[in-house]
């Protein structure tokens, strides 16, 4: 992400604090200096919180599949809704592994076998 900033941008046309942003050393970090600015947002807390989906997960009324890892280096375990926090059609499945909308499960380098196609496809299959 640093590389994609100072492509864009050099410490006198950045309109961020250029030392901090080429010293963020988590996404975090990254967020409150650089994303959270350059999108009209007062920081990191208040960007991840006004973008966050969370609030509106109470009143989903359609079988909705939300599918999360722990590993997931965007997100942190503290982002995972809680049962109170979902509506009755919200199914909130979390696995250990999976990286980042990756849940790569096995297979060859070449070919590689991937979980969330099938388990989006079972889903919707389980609704019909």
């Amino acid at each position: 992400m640093k590389a994609s900033v100072a492509r864009k941008f050099n410490r006198d046309t950045a309109a961020f604090d250029w030392e901090r942003a080429m010293n963020a050393r988590t996404f975090a970090e990254f967020d409150d200096v650089v994303t959270a600015p350059l999108h009209g947002f007062a920081g990191m807390s208040d960007y991840y919180d006004r973008c966050s989906s969370v609030r509106f997960l109470r009143d989903i009324r359609v079988a909705t599949l939300i599918v999360n890892a722990m590993d997931d280096p965007f997100m942190t375990p503290d982002i995972i809704p809680t049962a109170d926090e979902l509506s009755d059609s919200v199914t909130l499945e979390v696995s250990d592994t999976g990286g980042h909308v990756g849940f790569v499960e096995g297979g060859t380098p070449w070919r590689p076998k991937y979980y969330l196609p099938r388990r989006v496809i079972s889903f919707l299959s389980e609704q019909l």
